[in-house]
C-alpha cells in the first residue's frame, strides 16, 4: 500500500463456514484476517485489469466540436 493514503474500515457479514475458511486460509499464509481479505480484493481488481492505484473514477474524455 503507498504511504500516506487514507485507510478506511470495511464492515461485512459472513456466514459461519466462509469464517472459517477465510481464517484457515490467511493462517496457513501467516497473514491476518483483514490483511488476507485486501489481499484477495487487490487480486481480483488486479484480474479485472483495473489499476488499484486510480482512487477516482474515470471521467469520459471530452469531445471536440465536429
Amino acid at each position: 500500500m503507498v504511504k500516506g493514503k487514507r485507510l478506511v474500515t470495511w464492515s461485512i457479514r459472513v456466514d459461519d463456514d466462509l469464517d472459517a475458511v477465510v481464517k484457515r486460509l490467511a493462517e496457513k499464509d501467516l497473514r491476518t484476517v483483514s490483511n488476507y481479505i485486501e489481499m484477495v480484493v487487490r487480486k481480483h481488481i488486479a484480474d479485472l485489469g483495473i489499476d488499484v492505484g486510480k482512487s477516482a473514477p474515470e471521467k469520459p474524455a471530452k469531445r471536440g466540436k465536429p
